[in-house]
């Protein structure tokens, strides 16, 4: 009997210790909480502004396939055509906005795309929602509807990663 008891009783004791929670138990516990005591207003004030990164972060996924996809259809001749191209190392809305409206002048006929294959220019003015570029000033500088397109390109990209 004394056996008997010499190996319950340590199990007993070893169980019952286990369940109760540590002290980094409980900061772990908190830290999974901290969602759950924050008001509604801020939660939703947080979620609000995550919806609003994953829409940017899609927008602009969307903008490098679309210049890709234009770049490899159009031809040597339209890529080599001169634009107005404003787009600096700044990447500003503005400039996205008005890289938009350039692009926005060619019809997808004259390009030899299909009209929904040319969606590059609205996908940019969505992008730039809300930014009002028609009170800037005219693109002072041209460069090559390629060059304006690798600058698109490579403006999207950073703004992605500087959302991610």
């Amino acid at each position: 009997m004394k056996t008997f008891l010499s190996l319950v009783l340590p199990i007993v004791v070893v169980t019952t210790a286990a369940a109760a929670p540590s002290r980094s138990d409980n900061h772990i516990l908190k830290g999974r909480n901290l969602g759950r005591n924050m008001p509604d207003e801020e939660r939703l004030k947080r979620n609000i502004h995550h919806q609003i990164q994953e829409q940017k972060k899609k927008q602009l996924k969307e903008i490098r396939i679309a210049v890709n996809f234009v770049s490899t259809k159009l031809s040597k001749q339209i890529l080599d055509k001169w634009v107005p191209d404003d787009l600096t190392s700044s990447c500003t809305p503005e400039e996205l906005c008005k890289a938009g409206k350039v692009l926005a002048t060619f019809k997808a006929k004259d390009l030899g795309l299909e009209k929904w294959e040319w969606i590059l220019h609205r996908q940019l003015l969505a992008y730039t929602k809300g930014t009002d570029c028609s009170k800037t000033q005219t693109a002072t500088v041209e460069s090559t509807l390629s060059s304006l397109l690798q600058n698109i390109y490579e403006c999207a990209h950073r703004e992605l990663n500087s959302i991610s």
